[in-house]
């Protein structure tokens, strides 16, 4: 259900994007301050003097701007998942995993040196034979 209404809600957050990406074309050529709309060479067009077109240009390139950062805010926040502090990395559950493992075998271990079924390493750093180390001339 959760699912569902993210999406729901992130659809909607898309069109309101959308919507009030045109919102400040829409309130300029409603106003008169900019002719949208008009067909190249009318007498509208024309009137539209170039300091117009440049202050609509910026408004509409920061409006973008600043609509897009938040879109992205908005976006981050619904599709965030919430339980993903709850449950714990799979890294971090293997390491327990292992370490759980290695301490079964730490307490089998006298046991099964007791039994005979285990037998001790050499205690020489390479295991070999004849006392000669690892890196040892040979």
């Amino acid at each position: 259900m959760r699912a569902a209404l993210r999406h729901v809600a992130t659809a909607c957050v898309a069109l309101l994007a959308i919507t009030l990406a045109f919102l400040p074309a829409v309130v300029a050529s409603a106003r008169g301050w900019v002719a949208l709309g008009s067909l190249p060479g009318s007498a509208a067009l024309a009137a539209t003097s170039p300091e117009a077109w440049t202050l609509f240009a910026l408004f509409y390139l920061v409006w973008m701007v600043a609509l897009g950062v938040a879109l992205v805010a908005v976006l981050q926040h619904l599709v965030r998942r919430r339980d993903v502090a709850e449950r714990p990395l799979r890294g971090r559950q293997r390491r327990v995993a292992a370490g759980l493992h290695y301490l079964g075998s730490l307490e089998e271990m006298p046991q099964a040196v007791a039994a005979g079924a285990l037998q001790v390493a050499d205690p020489s750093p390479s295991g070999r034979e004849n006392g000669r180390g690892r890196g040892a001339p040979g």
